[in-house]
């Protein structure tokens, strides 16, 4: 179908060459192959781009929040007026300025300060917990002094506000057309949710909570977000953990097709529980060798009672030497196709392109070579 596309404006040409010749000059011709060409090459790679896109999640972290005291100045503020003889001139003013109390975070990537509103501030300071630190801004103000006051994360686990940031990657595998090895099944979401799969959690304040299926104490979420805050970026690690209450290890094979076998950067942990027991583990990732899924799969045989706090600070031992991520440049041999309805609307919009471009070539007031006017 592909080439269907390409010769569509060379058809196009053939017809008016035998139908319009006099109607056409020769270069008029590339005016309807060349922008089509173009068009659909650019067409193409959008499509193929968009097949292949994929989000992951990135874990990061609060260092620092800051509340800015609202203060005021005096600025000079230039104006422009026209005097009696009608000239313009420029004279200036003092006017006094306000500026607005305002909320700001650093995290663990940058110094860059990043905007909070009032209620992210709020939310991250009553976890982080501790006594903001006063820092004199000896600003030059008015009648409002206003300064800042800094609180620091104290590198507690119970203290760590973490943050989580989508971010876009090519993901060939994902693109419904890579026949592959690589290739699962296709579950809607409409079949997910009969299925009792999981969606990825949304993000609420920068946060994004990594148990899911299961009630999940403040210590159990914040040990496993401290791994994915603090393990993130060094390990390029993310994990999930998923509960199936009474289900069958079955059901863990279809979330890992419904994910496509997870992002780049993630460990996803299915377990099968019977109340505070759990019954099998299935794990999966991209690793070319499965190390980690072996050694947890082990660690819950061996520790069968439900401990998400005591896992952690086992994983935690485990990542530095048992979990590298993927390269997915592994993976740049895969050709990426469109879909046979990508196919079909390209081939549409080609023609109707092809038709306006040949209608204005036919009807414009240009000669052809002979003299004759069009």
């Amino acid at each position: 179908m592909e080439v269907i596309i390409y010769i569509i404006p060379f058809i196009t040409a053939l017809f008016l060459l035998i139908v319009f010749n006099r109607k056409m000059v020769w270069w008029e011709y590339l005016v309807l192959i060349l922008p089509s060409l173009l068009f659909t090459l650019i067409t193409q790679l959008i499509m193929v781009s968009v097949n292949s896109s994929d989000t992951e999640y990135l874990g990061g972290y609060v260092n620092r929040i800051t509340y800015y005291e609202p203060w005021d100045e005096m600025v000079r503020v230039r104006h422009t007026r026209t005097n009696s003889d009608g000239e313009e001139e420029v004279y200036y003013t003092w006017e006094r300025e306000y500026h607005s109390e305002r909320y700001t975070y650093v995290d663990n990537e940058s110094n860059w300060e990043h905007y909070l509103s009032k209620k992210e501030y709020e939310t991250i300071k009553k976890r982080m917990g501790n006594k903001a630190v006063f820092r004199d801004m000896h600003r030059n103000y008015h009648r409002i002094d206003g300064d800042a006051y800094d609180i620091y994360w104290d590198k507690t686990i119970e203290h760590l506000y973490d943050i989580t940031t989508p971010h876009s990657y090519t993901n060939k595998i994902k693109a419904s057309q890579s026949h592959t090895i690589f290739k699962y099944s296709d579950i809607t979401k409409e079949d997910a949710k009969e299925l009792g799969l999981y969606e990825y959690p949304d993000i609420n304040l920068m946060n994004q909570n990594p148990i899911i299926g299961r009630y999940a104490s403040d210590k159990d979420k914040q040990r496993i977000k401290y791994i994915n805050a603090t393990y993130g970026k060094k390990h390029q690690f993310r994990i999930y953990m998923l509960f199936y209450e009474g289900k069958d290890i079955e059901i863990s094979e279809q979330q890992k097709a419904y994910w496509q076998n997870g992002n780049k950067n993630e460990f996803v942990v299915c377990l099968g529980t019977q109340r505070d027991s759990v019954v099998w583990c299935n794990p999966f990732s991209w690793c070319d060798e499965p190390k980690l899924e072996a050694l947890t799969r082990d660690y819950f045989i061996q520790n069968p009672r439900v401990d998400i706090d005591a896992y952690g600070k086992w994983l935690q031992s485990q990542i530095p030497t048992k979990w590298k991520r993927k390269e997915f440049a592994d993976f740049d041999y895969i050709h990426i196709g469109l879909s046979k309805g990508q196919y079909i609307a390209l081939i549409i919009i080609m023609i109707l392109l092809n038709i306006g471009i040949s209608a204005f070539l036919v009807m414009n007031d240009i000669k052809n070579e002979n003299g004759h006017e069009k």
